[in-house]
Order: structure tokens, then sequence, then C-alpha cells
């Protein structure tokens, strides 16, 4: 860096050396950071701070607007199953599907709609959960108050979720009362997957007991099975989980540091930040691991046939930045490494793509490719 004359000694080390001629002391002091490009630096982080305050908003408005719509669609599925259908016909079986998808899907879109690291709109999530579950309870209350146990399936089918419902509202006072968020949105799924599969179990043993009295219209207990069991799904795999809540926290994730990677390596650079990264993405390549060898690797000397291994590829398309350092053993090092390899290809059945200083940076033009390093890490 110091090559480069990216870092500068400050304005005292050098005004009262009498060797310096006056180019030499405009060169020095265009190096150091003055009002104004302490301002333009100030600029550019809190644009990066508004950029991801409004990326929050966004998310959590789209998902807050798809549990409005979902349940909306609920409220009139369920209206027209008990005015118009009531519990009998194979219409009443696909509006309690399509009901049963709505409390799946509301419950989803709720549950994504604040960010990892969002505590103020996870609490309120886990407020507006706590309204509906409330409501619910005493919707169930009400049903069995008015009609008891008379009112055939229905009002079995309301007694045995009240319990349900006052679990539910437990966990979630409980989450409410966490200090930590990630804490606050295990307890919130958690709770979500308890009374889904509490749900799946009443739905079960009533459509088994309505069939052994030979009651026909007994599928319609079995058709709110799919949708809960949706919920437990997405909320205990961690292949759904990680792909759907996941895919949110990732863009935040990236959008964070690559926001960061971009702002350094355009201070380095002293150029925009959108020509960094430009150039970052054309200049990005990526290597797997099975075309090297031990000797690759074995030293710091420059080998640009290595880089003619490496492909470009796009930022975010690498699987692992490797870091290491040329002190270490290399004996050691590429047996780690090898050991690395094995983990991945065994878990991912191929093989992995990773970046490596030696192999991924154009040695023929390291002017170019060292200020995009902060952008590459990120990638």
């Amino acid at each position: 860096l110091a090559r480069r004359g990216l870092l500068a000694r400050g304005p005292m080390e050098h005004e009262s050396d009498p060797e310096l001629s006056d180019e030499d002391r405009v060169g020095h002091a265009s190096s150091v950071p003055g009002p104004l490009r302490l301002e333009g630096i100030k600029r550019k982080l809190d644009a990066g701070q508004r950029a991801l305050s409004e990326f929050r908003r966004k998310v959590f408005a789209t998902m807050v607007g798809s549990f409005v719509v979902c349940f909306a669609a609920g409220l009139i599925a369920n209206f027209v199953c008990g005015t118009n259908h009531g519990e009998d016909g194979w219409s009443a079986c696909a509006i309690k599907f399509v009901s049963g998808c709505a409390a799946c899907a509301r419950a989803i879109f709720l549950g994504l709609a604040p960010l990892p690291d969002d505590p103020v709109r996870t609490r309120i999530v886990l407020v507006v959960f706590l309204m509906v579950t409330g409501g619910q309870l005493g919707l169930h209350a009400w049903a069995v108050h008015s009609a008891g146990l008379s009112n055939g399936a229905g009002g079995i089918r309301s007694a045995c979720v009240l319990p349900v419902k006052v679990l539910s509202i437990c966990l979630l006072g409980v989450a409410l009362a966490q200090a930590s968020v990630a804490r606050m949105q295990k307890l919130m799924w958690s709770a979500l997957v308890i009374n889904a599969m509490l749900r799946i179990l009443i739905a079960m043993i009533l459509g088994a007991l309505r069939c052994a009295n030979g009651d026909p219209n007994a599928a319609v207990e079995f058709f709110s099975v799919p949708p809960f069991a949706v919920i437990v799904y997405v909320a205990w795999s961690p292949s759904v989980q990680h792909g759907v809540q996941g895919f949110l926290r990732r863009q935040y994730q990236n959008r964070k540091k690559r926001g960061a990677a971009i702002g350094v390596a355009a201070l380095l650079g002293r150029r925009s930040m959108t020509e960094v990264l430009d150039q970052a993405r054309a200049r990005f390549h990526c290597i797997d691991l099975s075309q090297l060898d031990e000797a690759d690797l074995a030293d710091n000397r420059p080998n640009p046939a290595l880089f003619s291994k490496a492909r470009a590829v796009p930022l975010g398309a690498c699987d692992a930045f490797i870091s290491h350092s040329w002190h270490d053993d290399p004996g050691l090092k590429w047996k780690a490494l090898q050991a690395w390899r094995a983990r991945f290809v065994a878990q991912n059945g191929r093989e992995p793509r990773v970046w490596i200083d030696k192999c991924c940076l154009d040695q023929a033009n390291l002017d170019v490719d060292l200020p995009c390093l902060p952008i590459f890490m990120s990638g």
C-alpha cells in the first residue's frame, strides 16, 4: 500500500522538511483526507445505511402485505364454508383446503417479515401473532360456549383447539420477552410448529372417529392436514428453512457486505462505487480445487499459468475464499485444504470452486485487481 501511495504521512511530518519541493508538498497534501473528502465518505456511508433501512422496510412491507391478503382469503373461505356449505360435500373439502393453505401462507409470510437482525419488527410480528391467535381463541371459545359439543364435529373441533391456542399464546409471550432476536425468532417458529402439529393430530383423530362412525363427510377433516404439514416442514427442514428464510437473510447480508466492500474499494481506488463494482464483476475469478497440485501452492512465486486455469464467474458463485499465509508449512496447509475439499465433495457431490490469491489474481494486472479485493471477498 505504501508503494502505491495509499498510505500517507501526516502534514506535520514533512512541513518542516526543507528538502521537499513545492510539488512534493502538494502531492503529500493531496493524499491526506481533507474536509471535502471526509464529507464525501460520510455521505457514502449514510447512503449505505439508508439503502439497508429501505431494504428492511421493503421486505417487511411485502411480507406483511402478503399476510394481509392471505388473512383476508382465509376469512372469506371460512365465511363461505360456514354459511353456504357447512361441513358437507366435496365443496366443503375444497374450501377447507383453501382455508388451510391461507393459514399456512400467512404464518410463513409473517414469520419471514422481520430480517434476522431486526428486533423491533420481530416484536411487531410477535404482537400480531398474539393478536391473531387471541382472536382465534375468542372465536373458538364463543363457539363452544354458544353451541357446546352439540354442534357436531365443528363444536368438538373448537373444544380441542382451545388448549392449542392457549399454548401458542404462552409460547409467543415467552418469545416476546426474550432479549435476543435469534431467540425470539426461534421460539416464534417453535410456536408455529407446535400449533401445526397439534392441529394435524386433532384433524387426524377427528377424521378417524368420523370414519369409524360411518360419517360420509369425514374426509373434510383430512383436507386441513397438508397445509399444516407445510408449516412443520418449512420450520423443521433445514434445507427448506434456509431456502426460504435464509434467502432473505442472504440478500441482506450480501447487500451489507458488498456495500461495505464497494465503499472500501472505492476509497482505495479513488473511483466511484459504480465503477469499482463493475470492474470487480468483470474480473472476479475462481478455480476448481481439483485443478491444483500441492506444488502450485508450495511457494509464493508468481505463476501466470495458474490464472489461465481460473475462470470468470459472477459475484456470489464462489464456494469459499481461501485465506492463508505463505509462512505456514506448505504440507500441512495442503493437507488441511484437501480435508476440507473431501468434506465439501461428500456433502455437495461436486468439486468446490474457490478463490485463492495466487490463482485468481491476474499477476499482469495487479493494479487493477487489488482495489477489487474487498468485493472479491464479499463474493
